[in-house]
């Protein structure tokens, strides 16, 4: 990917290349976790309030990200005067997806 963004010099300053392979939302990537691990998984929205019980300082901010890529979840449509897709960088299905991610790194999560 570095490589790739390297190679393509001038053309890619002052730009967010987009890496993102699908776009899925949690319910999605937690049937994925499940039919890679062969283990159980539930999505479980909560409040901004519950995150940052969970997670500290940090949770308020965790939540408000959760909630913009929710709204915004294509950073590529909302600039794309300003992003470089894959195809861009030639890296069109050269990048692994969520599901042949968690296959890759099975034996060090299940």
């Amino acid at each position: 990917m570095f490589e790739a963004i390297l190679a393509k010099g001038e053309a890619t300053f002052g730009k967010i290349a987009i890496c993102i392979t699908e776009y899925l939302t949690f319910a999605e990537v937690v049937k994925v976790w499940e039919k890679v691990t062969g283990k159980k998984g539930q999505f479980v929205e909560v409040s901004t309030e519950v995150f940052e019980n969970i997670w500290g300082p940090y949770g308020s901010e965790m939540a408000a990200q959760y909630k913009w890529s929710e709204v915004y979840p294509s950073w590529h449509a909302l600039f794309p005067e300003k992003t470089l897709s894959l195809a861009e960088l030639g890296l069109e299905g050269k990048l692994l997806g969520h599901e042949s991610g968690l296959e890759d790194i099975k034996e060090r999560i299940v």
